[in-house]
């Protein structure tokens, strides 16, 4: 009986997280500029900039999907190996609905720039969106790739509670089930 509550409380759960029918998206656009230099070594002259091209998909449900191109484009800077860290506010849209999100950046300037984007996460509505790292290495060329989020489900406070309640339900059960164990010692 009580290993069929749960199984309803764990049903309960995924159905309740599940997402509704086909939605579109569209990731922002933007550009930064200057990512980790220091413009006074090196006056007048480009220095590291990561462009930002959203892509545009449908979201049919929880998953991996595409939301930015990045261009990086490393420029002359201090060679000193010093350690960046930042974020880019762009842009987007969620069924025609805009909404704001942050790519998080970090990286280290050195003779080959290396920078990563994402590793944050936001929630929109019930879905955690989770921004994948990509990493890109530029010496002077433009290098690309694509920037990707998981979606997932954020838990409603009625789900937790039910499901704290289904996993308070299981340990009773097993506590009322323990039975006293007699340890008989054999002397030689």
């Amino acid at each position: 009986m009580k290993s069929q509550l749960f199984a309803v409380a764990l049903a309960t759960t995924i159905l309740a997280a599940a997402p509704a029918a086909a939605q579109t998206y569209t990731g922002g656009s933007g550009q930064v500029t200057g990512i980790g230099s220091d413009p006074s070594a090196f006056p007048g002259t480009p220095f590291d900039t990561a462009t930002f091209k959203g892509v545009g998909g449908t979201y049919t449900g929880y998953g991996t999907y595409d939301i930015d191109t990045v261009d990086f484009l490393a420029g002359p800077n201090r060679h000193d190996d010093a350690p960046f860290s930042n974020f880019i506010t762009l842009n987007g849209t969620f069924d025609g609905n805009p909404f704001t999100y942050n790519v998080d950046y970090s990286g280290t300037i050195s003779a080959f720039d290396t920078i990563t984007f994402g590793g944050n996460s936001f929630d929109i509505g019930n879905t955690r969106i989770f921004f994948n790292p990509l990493t890109l290495t530029s010496a002077g060329d433009t290098s690309t790739g694509t920037l990707s989020v998981t979606t997932s489900a954020v838990p409603e406070p009625a789900t937790w509670l039910m499901m704290i309640a289904g996993f308070g339900m299981i340990g009773a059960g097993v506590r009322r089930r323990r039975q006293n164990v007699t340890t008989r010692v054999a002397y030689a």
